[in-house]
């Protein structure tokens, strides 16, 4: 048998020791960088962030704009790998290629290790809360980030507004970011801001625990949350401005 085809076999057996999950979408599979989480033989989870050539230099032209890394003076990362190209399949390769050179490569190149996320439980963590549970059936759940008291509710009726809430589909792990606000409330940030402008902006005529639940509810029931596309767990946590290092943390990694 020759060499290439042996490789090849090993390789292809590599591939179903190990799944690849990718965080976030790219739109440029030559100029860009993507979070991903290998897992290996349901074992062993890392971290990693691949890389293309091109994204690193357009990543220094952009430095020595802004004054990042020492004016763009240097580029580093943690759990790089650097790819020709962002391609699932290529990605799907590398990895295997790695593994069948170092079975324990992660470990000796100190890659992230990370423990395997609840199913279901993509955003939540000990700090949010869930309000409500909208669908038992289909696991939907309203909940907000970084917990709830009864200061928080004392001070959303007073403010006319509730940020930070989201609805979760743990069966199959999708969300949608959800801000209420009164009429009231609403113009006093036109009034402050000049604009405003919030994903998921629902006005109610008053703000309270009751409002909220039963509004989601029958928003739910009517269907209305399929008009609109679910984010994906990063833009989610990107959206209220969480870090790389966050969003593994909130990933429950």
């Amino acid at each position: 048998m020759a060499p290439n085809s042996q490789n090849k076999i090993l390789n292809d057996n590599m591939k179903s020791r190990f799944t690849l999950e990718l965080i976030h979408e790219t739109f440029d599979t030559d100029d860009d960088n993507i979070d991903a989480i290998v897992r290996i033989d349901d074992v062993r989870s890392f971290g990693v962030t691949f890389f293309t050539l091109k994204n690193i230099s357009t990543l220094f032209e952009k430095w020595k704009i802004s004054g990042e890394n020492f004016n763009g003076s240097y580029f580093s990362a943690i759990d790089c790998v650097i790819v020709e190209k962002l391609e699932y399949s290529l990605l799907r390769q590398v990895i295997a290629d790695m593994l069948q050179q170092n079975d324990m490569v992660f470990e000796h190149r100190h890659f992230t290790r990370i423990s395997p996320p609840l199913p279901g439980c993509y955003l939540l963590s000990p700090e949010d809360s869930v309000l409500t549970t909208l669908d038992d059936d289909l696991g939907v759940s309203l909940c907000v980030f970084r917990g709830f008291s009864d200061c928080d509710v004392d001070e959303m009726q007073r403010r006319g507004c509730l940020k930070y809430a989201y609805l979760l589909d743990s069966t199959i792990v999708e969300y949608w970011p959800l801000c209420f606000y009164t009429p009231a409330g609403i113009a006093q940030e036109v009034e402050k801001n000049g604009h405003t402008k919030e994903f998921g902006l629902i006005i109610l005529q008053e703000i309270t625990l009751k409002s909220v639940i039963d509004t989601c509810y029958s928003l739910w029931q009517s269907k209305y949350f399929t008009h609109y596309a679910p984010l994906s767990v990063r833009q989610m946590l990107e959206l209220y401005g969480f870090t790389k290092q966050q969003i593994f943390r909130r990933l429950g990694y």
